[in-house]
């Protein structure tokens, strides 16, 4: 695959050293926007997220991965007891490279959100259902919009049905689990504050 220099390249030592610092930088933007918040909220809940985007990762690739090799036993490309060989090394791959992406958009725009609405006191299950459902919105109408070849400009309606499951999924397993993950680390922060004090 042309990809797979990247997939190597990620998994060697500075590759790692630099999915740490992707998901150990937005940390500084975390505390600055709490401001005082961050006394009371701490790095519990940014930790809590990043944990929960990645398991909620994890499944969206391993899904993908089962979804993208199910016919080919029963179509006899290969045994089915090699079938389980392919599935976990797709579905950890497909994560890997997925991290590309999914790093900067949780630091960009996943981990912001989270910290204006927990210092607006405005960080409740409807709040994020709401986040979700405009990020997915948004990411959707990106991706439509800019069809990358001449099908996709000719049929508009099946390049959206297109655009729109492949969005859907990684929205709802992991921006979802991110910001839901937040959320209840940061009320367990406030009942734990709020018995301490």
């Amino acid at each position: 695959m042309a990809t797979d220099w990247l997939f190597y390249w990620a998994t060697l030592p500075f590759g790692l050293i630099l999915i740490g610092i992707a998901v150990a930088l937005p940390w500084w933007l975390w505390r600055w926007l709490l401001g005082p918040e961050y006394d009371r909220i701490g790095v519990m809940p940014y930790a809590a997220g990043y944990l929960a985007a990645l398991a909620g990762l994890l499944v969206v690739s391993f899904g993908y991965a089962y979804h993208d090799f199910t016919g080919l036993p029963a179509d006899g490309v290969f045994a089915q007891t090699k079938w389980w060989t392919f599935v976990p090394g797709r579905g950890i791959y497909m994560m890997v490279l997925s991290l590309l992406f999914v790093l900067p958009l949780l630091a960009l725009v996943g981990v912001p959100v989270a910290a204006v609405l927990i210092r607006r006191h405005w960080f409740n299950f409807r709040t994020v259902l709401a986040v979700v459902a405009i990020v997915s919105s948004a990411m959707t109408y990106l991706m439509w919009s800019t069809p990358p070849n001449n099908w996709s400009k000719a049929h508009p309606l099946e390049w959206f049905t297109i655009v729109l499951t492949g969005v859907l999924p990684g929205t709802l397993m992991v921006a979802l689990p991110f910001l839901l993950a937040i959320q209840y680390a940061v009320r367990l922060r406030c009942a734990g504050n709020a018995e301490a004090g």
